[in-house]
């Protein structure tokens, strides 16, 4: 598998865990107030210039078009012995 196809897979997997944890309001987000997406793109204007993100929620406030915070989540698979993550995918939560 390559590393685009591994890369894609996990962050497949970061997205479904977020969005389980989204919808059973676990994220101190409303899930009603907030939207997920996969490779969305953003315009920053101090660069002129456009990124994609592996991951992004929106949240927007009520009564509000356009969004109040970005979310922005960089998908990094660090599975080795050195990792200083406090939760790893697929781990169960209380």
């Amino acid at each position: 598998m390559s590393t685009t196809s591994k890369g894609n897979t996990f962050e497949d997997r970061v997205y479904g865990s977020l969005e389980v944890e989204l919808e059973n309001d676990r994220l101190c987000v409303s899930p009603r107030a907030a939207k997920i997406f996969k490779k969305k793109r953003y315009h920053l204007q101090d660069r002129d210039s456009d990124i994609i993100t592996d991951i992004s929620i929106e949240i927007t406030l009520p009564g509000k078009d356009k969004p109040s915070l970005i979310w922005i989540f960089e998908c990094k698979d660090y599975s080795g012995s050195n990792s200083r993550s406090g939760w790893s995918l697929g781990e169960k939560r209380a």
